[in-house]
């Protein structure tokens, strides 16, 4: 399906993936045209085809019921200074998660950026619906926006909820917006990434849920490897992202299984490919560099230079651990990096 296998596959070089075409992804239909709101110095979008119900006394300050079947309740609170989204993670939990309460079961977690803040999607699975939930801070105010939906239409209509996420503006940083410069034609910039722009994905075979973009396709290497990359024929065709499931090594001594998985990687990463070099250790753009070990490298494949961002995550399990690998052309790495960051925030090992 794409250029380039991922590592950690004896005599990979060179190998043909599979060219049988993966199930299409259903388009979405366009929006029709959408209504602004205020709700004091927070401004959004809705679909006209939602009914807006302003709630009092009930948990939340508004309602959005969709004639579509889902809902969205959005709360504000005032804060102290010092309170953190973890805190407010842990009061959701004690109230509505556990026997008898809304939520059964807490499916996924992730982080992302809103208005160059951290905030956090957590997805909960109820009786009858699955729910998700964004917790935000800003400043000395709180925002719990919720999302529900049937278990049956949530993948499908959870994309809304991602377009209103996308719509969300502060009237502070919409005063203050200055109007953005021209830049020439022949710049390549980085892609500005949204939630709107990806699907989530729950990978059954190997345990995982992450989202992937909604113009790429997925593809299953092997039993072991999953791949999610650009369609044949299109500018990011080169450019994917690889998860493979591997055996956690036994451990001697102080080193633990992920540091010797990613001791082995740096070796075959030599083995396999010409003028390898490490670019960085850590890190790469993303708000997972303290949990993940992860190393960035340079190679040649072809003649071509390429880029590979690799991380190793553990698995609850710790009998596995999944190998994740950002690949792409040196001259589109940096383009394409933003997905790739979001795609790994929203990694859920299960």
């Amino acid at each position: 399906m794409w250029m380039l296998c991922a590592l950690l596959t004896a005599g990979c070089a060179g190998q043909t993936l599979s060219t049988s075409t993966p199930e299409a992804t259903p388009k979405v239909k366009s929006q029709k045209k959408s209504q602004v709101f205020d709700l004091g110095n927070l401004t959004f979008e809705i679909p006209k085809s939602s009914e807006i119900v302003k709630m009092s006394g009930e948990g939340a300050d508004l309602l959005i019921q969709s004639s579509k079947g889902y809902v969205i309740t959005i709360d504000s609170q005032n804060i102290p200074e010092g309170r953190t989204l973890e805190e407010l993670e842990q009061e959701l939990d004690r109230k509505f998660l556990g026997p008898g309460k809304r939520w059964e079961q807490k499916l996924a977690y992730r982080t992302f950026p809103i208005h160059s803040s951290s905030a956090f999607d957590l997805l909960y699975k109820g009786p009858h619906t699955t729910d998700r939930v964004l917790l935000w801070i800003k400043g000395s105010q709180a925002y719990t926006f919720m999302f529900f939906a049937s278990h049956e239409s949530f993948e499908r209509l959870t994309i809304d909820f991602d377009r209103f996420v996308d719509n969300i503006r502060l009237m502070e940083i919409i005063e203050a917006r200055k109007p953005v410069q021209k830049t020439s034609k022949q710049t390549s910039r980085p892609h500005s990434e949204k939630l709107s722009q990806l699907l989530p994905h729950t990978e059954k075979d190997l345990g995982f849920f992450m989202s992937y973009p909604n113009n790429w396709d997925v593809a299953k290497v092997k039993q072991t490897e999953i791949e999610f990359g650009g369609k044949k024929g299109s500018r990011e065709f080169p450019v994917f992202v690889d998860v493979q499931s591997v055996v956690s090594p036994p451990t001697f001594g102080e080193q633990s299984s992920v540091e010797l998985v990613m001791s082995d990687l740096t070796k075959q990463i030599h083995n396999s490919w010409q003028k390898v070099s490490i670019v960085k250790r850590g890190g790469n753009n993303s708000q997972l560099a303290d949990k993940y070990k992860q190393i960035t490298v340079n190679f040649l494949y072809k003649g071509e230079a390429y880029r590979q961002w690799f991380a190793i995550i553990p698995r609850p399990s710790r009998t596995t651990l999944y190998v994740w690998t950002y690949t792409a052309p040196e001259k589109l790495f940096s383009e394409f990096e933003g997905r790739a960051a979001l795609m790994l925030s929203s990694f859920v090992p299960q």
